[in-house]
């Protein structure tokens, strides 16, 4: 049986940094890779893709466990 890691999807809404980010954590049996694509239902039907990888996890980790953070962005 393979460890779980921890993931935290993010998006920027507005795709100009000005602070709109939607976060969705997940645990996931694999690591997910820039290109990836993630389907995220309350926002739109559209896949996203994974632009970059942040290899730590935020400083809210309640589970104090590792884990990545993966940025997504509309996919062209």
């Amino acid at each position: 049986m393979t460890e779980k890691i921890h993931v935290e999807f993010c998006v920027d809404l507005n795709g100009d940094a000005s602070g709109e980010i939607y976060k969705m954590k997940r645990e996931m049996d694999f690591r997910p890779c820039v290109g990836d694509l993630v389907f995220i239902w309350d926002l739109t039907d559209d896949p996203f893709v994974v632009d970059h990888i942040a290899l730590d996890f935020p400083d809210d980790n309640d589970e104090h466990r590792n884990g990545i953070t993966a940025w997504l962005k509309p996919q062209l």
